[in-house]
């Protein structure tokens, strides 16, 4: 085998704790589901018929918009879908379900016209967990199939490359933003009126959390430094995958730039955040929170009949 390969089978599948992927899946599917609680896809149906324009794979699959009282149905069996894949019950079968239903609802206002940027991460996300094993710990089913008792899943490469996905999806996204700002504003994005205007813009025709946008806005040096670190950021983030040093930077500052771009531009990507959740390394947070280190602990007492 190649270093190339070696290298590659590296990033993907050496062998990591369970624990990781067993925290992103209950933020990830807790998280999705308080998002969607609140959301009704059947007022879709109200729009006229000539306001549909069929995705691609809505016209292959030749997958209509159903009735209003079908997609209400569909909206309760995501909710319980989603809450079923949060606590690992019957992990399999929920999760899928939580990709097939949720693929085609998360579609659907996609086929009127606009599309809507945050929204594609979340369905390739659903796609991998539902392929993965993430319900072999912090899960019912792990809990039922040890009959009550605690028992850590030896390290696979199975828990790691979900992950994997979930870094390569982020990357994607932002460094394809940065290109694209490269591309077709280059150094015009940054040193003009671009950011500026964009700040004013959505004062007005968005509902920002704090009126800051306005006050930043007259500082054009300001606008100039948050454009040209925008951009510096966005198109680093592949560095992220490969050095854990640029992933200490880079992956806390976008995370800080899409709060701050719900701050200031009443613009929320909640779906990126979910994603976010990923790179956090919450085995090893836990390592450092406990009393004292797994090696050092002390044994479980062990009753013994009287």
């Amino acid at each position: 085998m190649s270093a190339a390969a070696r290298a590659w089978d590296r990033f993907w599948f050496t062998p990591q704790s369970a624990t990781d992927l067993a925290i992103c899946r209950v933020l990830f599917f807790g998280g999705l589901l308080y998002q969607r609680w609140w959301i009704d896809s059947g007022p879709w149906t109200e729009l006229d018929e000539a306001f549909w324009f069929p995705l691609r794979i809505f016209q292959i699959l030749h997958l209509p918009l159903l009735s209003a009282s079908i997609l209400g149905a569909l909206d309760q069996i995501w909710l319980l879908a989603l809450a079923a894949s949060c606590v690992g019950l019957l992990t399999r079968v929920s999760t899928a379900t939580a990709f097939v239903v949720g693929a085609y609802l998360i579609a659907i206002p996609h086929n009127f016209g606009k599309t809507y940027h945050s929204d594609a991460v979340i369905v390739f996300m659903l796609g991998a967990l539902a392929l993965s094993r993430c319900g072999d710990k912090w899960s019912v089913d792990a809990w039922v199939r040890q009959r009550g008792r605690s028992v850590e899943p030896p390290p696979s490469g199975e828990y790691r490359w979900p992950i994997r996905v979930a870094w390569l999806l982020w990357v994607l996204l932002y460094a394809a933003a940065g290109i694209s700002k490269i591309r077709n504003g280059g150094l015009d994005w940054v040193f003009s009126d671009s950011f500026r205007n964009i700040l004013l813009a959505h004062h007005y025709t968005h509902t920002p959390l704090v009126g800051w946008g306005i006050v930043l806005a007259e500082y054009p040096w300001v606008c100039t430094l948050l454009a040209g670190g925008t951009i510096f950021i966005e198109t680093l983030t592949p560095m992220a995958l490969f050095s854990r040093y640029a992933r200490w930077i880079v992956i806390p500052s976008l995370g800080l730039m899409q709060v701050g771009i719900g701050l200031l531009l009443g613009v929320r990507f909640d779906a990126y955040l979910l994603v976010f959740l990923f790179w956090i390394p919450w085995g090893q947070i836990g390592q450092r929170l406990a009393p004292w280190p797994e090696s050092e602990r002390p044994p479980r007492p062990v009753s013994t009949p009287a």
